[in-house]
């Protein structure tokens, strides 16, 4: 499964954290930092194909959510090059202070360029992205393999990535029980109409 989480989620805290309660649902869980990345023209396709490699293997991947990593992981999906489970986490418009908090507190504990840099991201982008990110899933509500998008509100805000993880692992699962009971009762109607 591949789960791109907006800065501050929590998803170098869970990837480093005790993971074992989510050994059940995954190989492992990896925080695929995209600063790791030389940002060429079109970095974020080898950015997404990395992650599909690595989500292919069993692991849970967590990736960034700039715009042309989205719109990627979309473009993958919805062409079927994506076959594993894909989820945008991301806060509600109103949580702005909640994550420059965040992200404050983030860079306060080390010090480095990256979380400079996404905290000043954070301060002056926030409701242009979490817009974005709205938009984009309403984009998707046709198609047949949807992603599923998770906007954070204001009463989870301080609820653990671990636990929305396993909720969407868990929505997952049922989505697939949904299905095959569809593809099921489908077989018998034909097989009635015969």
């Amino acid at each position: 499964m591949i789960i791109a989480g907006y800065p501050c989620i929590g998803k170098t805290t869970l990837a480093h954290d005790d993971t074992r309660p989510l050994s059940n649902l995954c190989k492992g869980i990896i925080d695929l930092d995209s600063s790791l990345f030389t940002k060429h023209q079109n970095w974020y396709e080898e950015y997404v194909r990395v992650a599909t490699a690595l989500s292919e293997q069993g692991f849970l991947v967590f990736i960034s959510t700039h715009s042309d990593v989205i719109d990627e992981l979309l473009f993958r999906l919805y062409t079927g090059e994506i076959k594993d489970d894909v989820a945008i986490v991301y806060p509600h418009y109103n949580l702005k202070d909640e994550w420059i908090k965040r992200a404050t507190s983030r860079y306060n504990n080390n010090n480095t360029d990256a979380n400079a840099r996404a905290l000043k991201n954070i301060e002056n982008h926030f409701h242009e992205q979490i817009a974005s990110l709205n938009k984009k899933s309403h984009l998707v509500s046709d198609w047949e393999r949807q992603p599923l998008f998770t906007c954070i509100n204001e009463a989870e805000g301080d609820m653990p990535l671990k636990e929305i993880v396993e909720d969407i692992f868990y929505t997952f699962e049922l989505l697939k029980e949904v299905a095959n009971t569809e593809n099921e009762n489908e077989t018998v109607s034909n097989a009635i109409s015969m």
